[in-house]
Protein backbone atom coordinates (compact mmCIF):
# COMPACT_ATOMS: atom_id res chain seq x y z
CA UNK A 1 0.00 0.00 0.00
CA UNK A 2 1.24 3.39 0.42
CA UNK A 3 3.04 4.97 2.99
CA UNK A 4 3.68 8.80 3.73
CA UNK A 5 7.68 8.21 2.14
CA UNK A 6 6.09 6.83 -1.23
CA UNK A 7 6.10 10.40 -2.78
CA UNK A 8 9.32 11.22 -1.36
CA UNK A 9 11.27 8.34 -2.92
CA UNK A 10 9.84 8.92 -6.17
CA UNK A 11 11.40 12.43 -6.12
CA UNK A 12 15.48 12.75 -7.15
CA UNK A 13 17.17 14.94 -9.35
CA UNK A 14 15.49 13.65 -12.50
CA UNK A 15 11.78 12.74 -11.43
CA UNK A 16 8.99 14.53 -10.22
CA UNK A 17 6.20 13.41 -9.18
CA UNK A 18 2.93 13.06 -11.13
CA UNK A 19 -0.71 12.31 -10.11
CA UNK A 20 -3.56 10.22 -12.08
CA UNK A 21 -6.85 9.56 -11.06
CA UNK A 22 -7.44 5.76 -11.05
CA UNK A 23 -10.23 6.79 -14.23
CA UNK A 24 -7.14 7.66 -16.28
CA UNK A 25 -5.28 4.61 -15.54
CA UNK A 26 -8.02 2.31 -16.21
CA UNK A 27 -9.88 2.57 -19.10
CA UNK A 28 -9.91 -0.82 -20.21
CA UNK A 29 -10.50 -1.84 -23.68
CA UNK A 30 -9.57 2.08 -24.41
CA UNK A 31 -6.51 2.17 -26.98
CA UNK A 32 -3.78 5.06 -25.88
CA UNK A 33 -3.87 7.43 -29.04
CA UNK A 34 -0.47 7.20 -30.92
CA UNK A 35 2.15 8.74 -28.61
CA UNK A 36 0.08 9.01 -25.67
CA UNK A 37 2.45 7.87 -23.02
CA UNK A 38 4.58 8.64 -19.79
CA UNK A 39 8.22 8.42 -19.57
CA UNK A 40 9.19 6.69 -16.57
CA UNK A 41 12.61 6.25 -14.45
CA UNK A 42 14.19 2.92 -13.26
CA UNK A 43 15.73 3.88 -10.17
CA UNK A 44 17.25 0.83 -9.10
CA UNK A 45 20.79 -0.54 -9.42
CA UNK A 46 20.25 -4.00 -11.65
CA UNK A 47 18.53 -5.00 -15.31
CA UNK A 48 14.68 -5.54 -14.99
CA UNK A 49 12.12 -6.55 -17.32
CA UNK A 50 8.50 -5.74 -15.94
CA UNK A 51 5.42 -6.36 -17.59
CA UNK A 52 2.82 -3.83 -17.54
CA UNK A 53 -0.54 -4.75 -15.31
CA UNK A 54 -3.26 -3.28 -17.85
CA UNK A 55 -1.44 -3.74 -21.06
CA UNK A 56 0.87 -7.02 -20.98
CA UNK A 57 3.03 -5.14 -22.58
CA UNK A 58 6.95 -5.22 -21.54
CA UNK A 59 9.06 -2.90 -20.75
CA UNK A 60 13.30 -3.55 -20.23
CA UNK A 61 15.13 -1.04 -17.99
CA UNK A 62 18.72 -0.99 -16.76
CA UNK A 63 21.20 1.72 -15.04
CA UNK A 64 22.51 2.29 -19.04
CA UNK A 65 18.83 2.78 -20.14
CA UNK A 66 16.32 3.34 -17.17
CA UNK A 67 13.73 5.68 -19.33
CA UNK A 68 11.15 3.93 -21.23
CA UNK A 69 8.44 5.25 -23.01
CA UNK A 70 5.74 3.55 -20.54
CA UNK A 71 1.47 3.31 -21.51
CA UNK A 72 0.00 5.51 -18.76
CA UNK A 73 -2.29 2.78 -17.74
CA UNK A 74 0.60 0.69 -16.76
CA UNK A 75 2.85 3.11 -15.59
CA UNK A 76 0.33 4.43 -12.50
CA UNK A 77 1.32 0.39 -10.92
CA UNK A 78 5.22 1.12 -12.02
CA UNK A 79 5.04 4.32 -9.68
CA UNK A 80 3.34 2.60 -6.83
CA UNK A 81 6.55 0.46 -5.97
CA UNK A 82 8.86 2.62 -5.36
CA UNK A 83 11.36 1.45 -7.91
CA UNK A 84 9.96 4.03 -10.66
CA UNK A 85 9.41 7.73 -10.70
CA UNK A 86 8.65 10.61 -13.81
CA UNK A 87 11.38 11.43 -16.16
CA UNK A 88 12.01 14.85 -16.82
Amino acid sequence: MHSAQTPQRLLNSRTKPVSFSRAQMFSEGAEPLEGDSIHVQYLGRLEIAVSGRCTGALYRFSPVKPVQAVDPRDAFHLLEGGLFGIAL
